[in-house]
């Protein structure tokens, strides 16, 4: 939620390189938090985690989570060669 919030200040200013990279990167930490926390639960054996291996709801693990974490991957890369 704070990385959405974060995200969201770029709509009050001008979308500097700057502020586009340090929202990427915040984003990306969110991104990995989420990614270890559904982890570890999931290795655990937390029976709430069950649901997610089930479909539909096992298509938010397996494309959601690739897309967004490659959405940021190749944003900061883009402003690295900016």
């Amino acid at each position: 939620m704070l990385a959405g919030l974060y995200a969201a200040t770029l709509f009050r200013g001008e979308a500097t390189p700057e502020r586009l990279r340090r929202i990427h990167v915040f984003g990306f930490a969110d991104f990995i938090c989420a990614v270890g926390t559904g982890l570890t639960f999931t290795l655990i054996g937390d029976p709430l985690m069950a649901t997610l291996t089930t479909l539909p709801m096992a298509l938010i693990p397996l494309f959601g989570v690739g897309i967004s974490g490659a959405s940021h991957i190749v944003a900061l890369n883009a402003l690295r060669r900016a």
